[in-house]
This record gives structure tokens, sequence and C-alpha cells, in this order.
């Protein structure tokens, strides 16, 4: 049996603020303090430093159709010196790639689908070994006619992540109570439905106030919202930080209403902050909180019940300390080292596949 010791994550770039690129950074440089023989393929970005400094190689990849030649070159050059070697891919770009460099120059593989609702994720099944984020998405491949033989559950495990030790502490002084949406500001992640169910509730409780995290295009159109119903002295949009946890910590309740969800980051680090919990049912996020045992769980798309979820959370005292104290339960499987434990599973089934090996 090979060892799976050598392994290139491919991405386009390494930002901050992109949820798959947490996740590789993350498991990139546990694997780099596991002893592993880690490169990092992209166009750079954010965590370039990070990575370097945990022991991973960044090597520049540029991820554009002009340059797919001199990418390949990059790719066989990185997998004779490390050979055997597991590409692990996290995006559809970078399956292309990694795909035809393992089959042209040797190597394995492995592509995590961290967007199975965008429409090009099928491209993601040319994974020697595709993983599934969560057990709901698991489902949603199978449909979607994904190899079963070929087929892996891994969680994500944001718990114990370098970026968080890393990043600096944005200087945040936040109003309290306050209840958090931390997320990109777009339409698939409806913000807007955050905010509606807030407003439904901001005459009863007027102490509290809804903090808004996050950059994305919707941003100008929701603060005009906010201004248009007269809730600009309630609301209040922070941008994106690099260290949410500084944000989540000062929060007394997270609220997510994504209409599409594989897995969800943020919640698992606002459970680890000790926030109450409410997540829409999409995806893999009431896994994330135990079928409800470490949150509440509300109907996509339903403002009606956000609403009653949050009245019920800010009308009783006893009820809060419940949520909160329930979120931090039983929080191991989401661990980083429990990630990367699991993906060298799936780096030896990969590479077994690939090389028929017994």
């Amino acid at each position: 049996m090979f060892s799976p010791y050598n392994v290139v994550h491919i991405l386009k770039h390494c930002n901050f603020s992109n949820g798959h690129v947490h996740v590789a950074v993350d498991l990139a440089c546990e694997q780099a303090r596991r002893g592993y023989n880690v490169v990092f393929a992209s166009a750079g970005g954010t965590y370039v430093r990070l990575l370097e400094s945990s022991g991973v190689h960044h090597t520049s990849l540029s991820h554009s159709k002009a340059r797919i030649p001199q990418d390949l070159f990059t790719l066989r050059r990185l997998i004779s010196r490390r050979s055997p070697v597991v590409l692990h891919a996290h995006m559809m770009t970078s399956a292309v790639l990694g795909y035809m460099a393992t089959r042209l120059f040797g190597g394995a593989i492995v592509t995590t689908v961290h967007n199975s609702f965008d429409r090009h994720s099928m491209l993601m099944r040319l994974g020697d070994r595709v993983v599934a984020v969560s057990e709901a998405e698991e489902k949603l491949l199978l449909a979607k006619n994904y190899n079963p033989e070929r087929l892996s559950v891994v969680l994500n495990g944001p718990i114990g992540s370098p970026r968080v030790r890393a990043a600096p502490a944005e200087p945040l002084d936040l109003p309290h109570p306050c209840i958090i949406s931390v997320s990109g500001l777009h339409e698939r992640k409806r913000v807007q439905d955050v905010i509606k169910a807030f407003s439904t509730i901001t005459n009863e409780f007027p102490k509290w106030s809804l903090v808004i995290v996050g950059a994305g295009p919707d941003e100008m159109l929701l603060k005009q919202y906010v201004s248009d119903i007269s809730l600009t002295k309630r609301v209040v949009f922070t941008g994106p930080l690099q260290n949410a946890m500084n944000a989540l910590r000062q929060a007394d309740i997270f609220i997510s209403l994504s209409e599409a969800e594989p897995f969800g980051l943020n919640v698992v680090e606002a459970r680890e902050s000790g926030c109450a919990i409410i997540v829409s049912k999409v995806g893999g996020m009431p896994e994330i909180v135990d079928y409800g045992r470490s949150g509440v769980i509300v109907p996509a798309r339903d403002v009606g019940a956000a609403a009653l979820a949050l009245r019920d959370l800010l009308s009783s005292a006893s009820n809060l300390s419940y949520w909160r104290n329930a979120a931090k339960r039983d929080l191991g499987r989401f661990e980083i080292k429990r990630m990367a434990e699991d993906y060298e599973a799936v780096y030896s089934k990969a590479l077994s596949c690939r090389y028929k090996v017994s």
C-alpha cells in the first residue's frame, strides 16, 4: 500500500472569505503538521504566508484557459518529484486540471464537492475518490448518479483552525445583546430573509441589534433595504472579517437562513463560540446542529418561522441559555484532526484504486 503523504491541493486562489479555501488551508496546514509533504497550488492570496509558515509549499497555478499547458507542466513537475502523489481538487476548474495531470503523468485525484448547487459541479465526479462534506450531500450526489463505489463523506473540521489562530483580531465592539449572521452577501445566503425576520420582532425587543458580517454583490441592496425599513440604528454591517470568531464570541444568537448549504463552516464556529443557533433546513445544516439537539431548525425561505424562532429565544432568558449551552456540546467531530484522519483514509483508497493495490 502506498503511503498517502504526498499531497497537492489545487485551488483557484487562497483568499479568505471563501469556505472551500478555508477548508483546504486548514487541511493542508494540519497535514504538514502531521509530516505530510504538502503543496498548495493556486494563484495566491491571503493565506500564502500562513501556508508557508506551516510547512506547506505554495506554488503558482494560474487556472487560466490560456495557460493550461503551463499549469499542466507545473503539475507534472510536482508529480514527478513526489510520486506517488494525491492531487486534491477543491473546485471545478481544479478538478479538470487535476484529472488531466493524473492521467498524463500519474498519481490519483481526490475531489471535494463544496458547491453541489453549482451547475458545473458535475465535473467533480472526475475524482478517483469524490468527497461529500455531509451525509445530506452524499444523498444528493447519489441522486445525481455519482458512483457510490467512489464516494466518501468527510465532514469539514474548522475547530482548531490555524487560520483563526493566525488571523488578526480586528477591534470590534458589537452592540449587546445581538443576533449575528456571518456569510457572503449574495442571493443564496438569503440575508434579506434574516433582516426581514429581525424586523418583525424589533418593536417587541428594542434592546436587541442585528449584526451582519460579510461582503458580496448584494451588500448595497441590503443596506438600502435596511434604510428603507428604518432599521439603520438596529442593523450593523461590519464588512468581511478575517477572524469572525471575535465577533461570534460577542454575539448571543447566530442565524443562517441560506437556501443551499452543503455544510456551513460558520455554523460550527458559532457553536464553538457559544451562540444559540438558528439554521434553515437545507443541505448539511441539520447535521451540524445534530438534527435539532444543538440548534433550532426552520424551513428555508420561511421568514415567519425564523421570526418565531427568534422570538422564542429573545423572550425567555432560560430558553436562550439552554440553546447556548446545547450549541457547545459534542463538538469533537468538527475538529481539524479528525478531518485530516478521514482524508488520509480517502487518499489511501484513491491511490489503491488508481494503482490497483490490494
